[in-house]
């Protein structure tokens, strides 16, 4: 008896090291997808069930419920600075998002508690936020995050699953910071470096702000900066932004000579046609 005692322990021990050594792949694979916008990054990992011919709605949410947003660990968002989803703030931080699945629209929850998907707690909700439900054209059979329409300061961000669509808006507070910035550095121009003289004119002229300032410290730029083809472009243009075209297109002539011979022939494309404007005002 204590021989066949021990021989069934030795074959349930083989046969559990065996079972031990055999991998399968995940039925909802683990993935990580992150966007950089502004000042920020968004950053989501999830894990994506698949359809595998069953009914989203029917067999796999439930309308009305609340659901994990995919499978496994509840779903992790981790944004770098401040933001604004759906217009509403966002701070920097570790979260996790659950949702309520709707025909017309969905529930977004942004929980701050990460754990095993299933387990909810509403005490630990950050927001929440509702948005339409869209349909998609195209089928999708694993549940996907995705973004679209960034841009410096905005992106969306959504998820598809079956032919239902969800998105939302997020926004960083770009123009606010840079603003400051250039309020900081560019107060005591003594302490401001060539870098910070080019880079508050560029900015002034990208968002037509005041135009005598960006000339100002764009003249500061090329004085210190004079065989620089970028910074005659910079000073061509804020020479235009200030009405002064015969002398925008001296500033430009100037660059176009620097960038051909540096071999940067965008740039000479850029001056060229900037030039056929000026000569047209």
């Amino acid at each position: 008896m204590k021989s066949q005692t021990a021989f069934t322990l030795i074959l349930l021990l083989y046969y559990g090291t065996v079972a031990a050594q055999i991998n399968t792949p995940e039925a909802s694979p683990a993935a990580t997808i992150s966007q950089v916008f502004g000042f920020s990054s968004v950053t989501i990992e999830y894990n994506r069930p698949q359809l595998k011919g069953r009914d989203m709605f029917a067999d796999l949410t439930r309308e009305g419920e609340v659901w994990r947003t995919g499978a496994n660990m509840s779903t992790r968002l981790t944004v770098v600075e401040d933001i604004l989803i759906e217009g509403k703030n966002l701070s920097a931080g570790k979260y996790s998002i659950y949702s309520i699945p709707g025909k017309k629209e969905w529930t977004i929850i942004i929980n701050n508690k990460i754990q095993w998907g299933t387990i909810y707690n509403q005490e630990e909700d950050f927001m929440r936020i509702t948005v339409p439900t869209k349909i998609s054209s195209e089928k999708s059979e694993s549940f996907t995050f995705y973004f679209t329409n960034v841009t410096e300061e905005s992106a969306t961000l959504g998820f598809t699953w079956e032919n239902t669509k969800v998105e939302m808006d997020l926004k960083a507070p770009v123009h606010e910071k840079v603003l400051a910035q250039i309020k900081e550095v560019m107060g005591d121009e003594s302490t401001a470096t060539d870098g910070d003289f080019y880079a508050a004119s560029d900015y002034y002229l990208l968002k037509s702000l005041d135009a005598k300032k960006a000339l100002k410290w764009a003249n500061t730029f090329v004085e210190n900066q004079s065989d620089k083809y970028w910074g005659y472009r910079l000073q061509a243009r804020a020479l235009a932004a200030n009405d002064k075209y015969d002398e925008a297109i001296i500033a430009a002539t100037k660059s176009t000579e620097l960038a051909t011979e540096a071999g940067n022939m965008d740039y000479v494309h850029l001056n060229n046609k900037s030039i056929a404007d000026w000569q047209m005002k």
